[in-house]
């Protein structure tokens, strides 16, 4: 009894992966494994410019908008340091 070496959530008997990790990697056999980091990057996350803009679109709140820039500043500043 083992953990699927990808996802490290599903328990697995016969192979080292479970069935939705296995898919995953037969699609980045596939496509290729950059090209399927680059649709994740894509897809998945999101820029600043996109989350500011979800946050509008769902808060309608400028003023939280303006908390979530300089809370993003602050802590580029501190990474920095």
């Amino acid at each position: 009894m083992f953990t699927c070496c990808l996802c490290q959530e599903e328990t697995v008997y016969v192979s080292n992966m479970c069935m939705e990790c296995a898919k995953i990697r037969r699609i980045i056999g596939l496509y290729g494994r950059s090209e399927v980091c680059g649709i994740l990057t894509r897809v998945c996350i999101r820029d600043n410019e996109k989350r500011e803009y979800k946050i509008k679109s769902e808060l309608g709140d400028e003023s939280y908008i303006k908390q979530v820039k300089w809370i993003n500043k602050t802590e580029k500043k501190e990474s920095k340091q």
